[in-house]
């Protein structure tokens, strides 16, 4: 089927993508600050706001790769997770500061200013993308569903098997689609360690809902398939009496 076949291309080559993202730094990640020229920021303009906003999080990813470069924990022996957050937030400070001093703001107010401007577009557009998906494999699911239990015959199993496997697939699409997430974030930031920032993705925050939007395409799809397995059925029918 041809939604398989999307499918089947999709996820591969978008986990291939990723692959292709570093996810650890050597130990020749340096914390320091190379930003943009010194220029105070207006923090109720917007734009020099959201500048801000990339700053921070521009400093924050330094100081992951830095961390993962010189005390990221691997083996017996290796520095601890204690250890690590250490070294990340001495670091993160560090950074902080330098980009609290260009641009005339407190450290705080650059801490705080992470995440605010997040380009909410990008983040519709994967969950879209992702939904598109999920929509394309129900439909060919709940396909079979009919074809497996035809209405005329069958109908009452065919509702059965409905709603017994709706709240499973839509649970594995809640899963599916949260890796799909992180997967994009991933590549959005270019770096494969996400670490507390996997927080961030909206998905996360949102899992019943999508969980009942899954259900709802589902159900909505193997009404739609049903009609379509009834009509044909009839169809089929008046046919074979046509003949007879």
């Amino acid at each position: 089927m041809v939604s398989l076949r999307i499918i089947c291309i999709a996820l591969p080559v978008f986990g291939i993508l990723t692959g292709c993202v570093s996810e650890s730094s050597g130990p020749d990640a340096v914390c320091q600050w190379r930003g943009d020229a010194a220029a105070a920021l207006d923090l109720t303009d917007p734009r020099q706001a959201a500048h801000l906003s990339k700053d921070a999080e521009e400093a924050e990813d330094l100081s992951i790769r830095y961390g993962d470069g010189h005390s990221r924990p691997t083996s017996a022996g290796s520095p601890t997770i204690a250890e690590y957050h250490q070294v990340r937030e001495q670091c993160l400070a560090l950074l902080f500061q330098a980009v609290a001093d260009r641009h005339h703001v407190t450290p705080q107010q650059v801490r705080e200013s992470i995440n605010k401007h997040r380009h909410t577009s990008l983040d519709a557009v994967v969950m879209l993308s992702f939904g598109l998906l999920y929509g394309l494999f129900v439909n060919g699911f709940v396909r079979r569903i009919w074809l497996r239990f035809p209405p005329q015959r069958d109908r009452m199993l065919g509702i059965v098997a409905t709603a017994v496997i709706s709240p499973v697939v839509s649970v594995v699409g809640v899963a599916v689609g949260e890796m799909w997430a992180h997967q994009a974030e991933t590549l959005r930031i270019g770096y494969g360690h996400l670490v507390e920032r996997v927080e961030r993705i909206p998905w996360g925050h949102y899992r019943p809902e999508i969980f009942v939007a899954g259900l709802v395409i589902f159900w909505i799809l193997s009404w739609l398939r049903y009609r379509d397995a009834a009509r044909m059925e009839t169809s089929d029918h008046e046919y074979s009496l046509h003949v007879v």
